[in-house]
């Protein structure tokens, strides 16, 4: 006669595959959720710094942050944000730390609602709230001109860093202090004739971006109404400087109107952490996204493959494309 399982057997044979199931998930849990998990959040760290380009029209790179003692490796991405503003209302001139310089006028009618008065000379120095301004590793100047017909002069001085000139056939010039941190030497750049318009409004930036990697140039540029106009190499790295901006010209020559005057540095956003036992495999140091939040092609030509290695086996690969929806995690 053949004798079946009673339940207290049953419950034990369940027991024991349950055992052994959860022996089994656990390994997978330790070689696949990890990586995956940083895969899913690695892409979504790409897209949103794509975004973070779009929204500001500014570059952005991503890198490795190495391990080290106290943490893992993980990723990191270097953008621009504002430090420093002047409106022009009268208004805000306290909370901006507005020092006027006669004959300049503040809250005159300006491109955006009040600005600043220029066409008797005078300035303004802009304090701000932000003390020494950490910009080593990348600045930008942005602000709105509508000089006076044949108008020339100093626009911005801002005194052991930059200072931007207006010439009188309409071109711009920009002196940048960059060096290695110790000696510093004034880097140039400028416009061909005729990129200013006089009597009318020209949003201008200006921005010295430094190179990561010190055997290759940073990028010096002007944009004129959102384009790109020109742009030189920058070597070295941006001094720290306890100086303030001075808008207008120190000698009274420049006659003309300004507005919308603002101050961008590049700094650190910290990323997803790699899995302990996980290694991130790239064929380049940095990724650079241009201000449309694409790959620079100058940099990348070519999509970049990347890998999730762990425990020395490739576990997921994926391609970053030019475009979001290329070849994403």
């Amino acid at each position: 006669m053949r004798r079946g399982f009673t339940i207290a057997e049953l419950l034990l044979v369940m027991v024991v595959l349950g055992v052994i199931v959860g022996i089994s998930l656990g390994g997978l849990d330790r070689m696949d959720p990890g990586t995956r998990g940083f895969q899913k959040t690695m892409g979504t760290f790409l897209l949103s710094s794509r975004d973070r380009a779009r929204v500001t029209g500014l570059p952005v790179v991503l890198s490795l942050d190495p391990e080290t003692e106290e943490r893992n490796a993980r990723l990191q991405r270097w953008v621009y944000r504002p430090v420093r503003e002047a409106t022009f209302e009268v208004a805000s001139r306290e909370r901006e730390n507005l020092f006027l310089v006669d004959p300049a006028i503040l809250g005159q009618r300006g491109r955006v609602g009040a600005g600043l008065d220029l066409r008797l000379g005078g300035g303004v120095q802009v304090e701000g709230r932000a003390g020494v301004l950490a910009s080593q590793q990348g600045l930008r100047l942005v602000f709105d001109v509508r000089p006076a017909k044949k108008s020339s002069g100093v626009l911005v001085d801002w005194k052991d860093l930059l200072q931007v000139k207006l010439r009188s056939d309409g071109s711009l010039q920009v002196f940048v202090m960059g060096g290695d941190g110790t000696r510093f030497s004034r880097q140039t750049v400028e416009t061909a004739s005729r990129t200013v318009v006089f009597g009318q409004w020209n949003h201008v930036a200006v921005m010295a971006q430094p190179a990561f990697d010190s055997k290759l140039p940073g990028i010096l540029s002007i944009d004129l109404g959102g384009q790109r106009v020109t742009q030189s190499p920058f070597l070295g790295q941006l001094p720290e400087v306890e100086a303030t901006p001075y808008l207008g010209d120190i000698n009274g020559r420049f006659r003309g109107e300004m507005d919308e005057f603002s101050v961008w540095v590049r700094t650190q956003e910290v990323g997803p952490v790699l899995p302990g036992d996980a290694e991130l495999l790239m064929p380049v140091a940095e990724i650079h996204l241009d201000r449309f939040g694409r790959l620079d092609m100058n940099r990348h030509p070519e999509p970049i493959p990347v890998g999730i290695a762990q425990v020395g086996e490739l576990q997921e690969e994926f391609l970053i494309g030019r475009f979001s929806q290329e070849g994403m995690p």
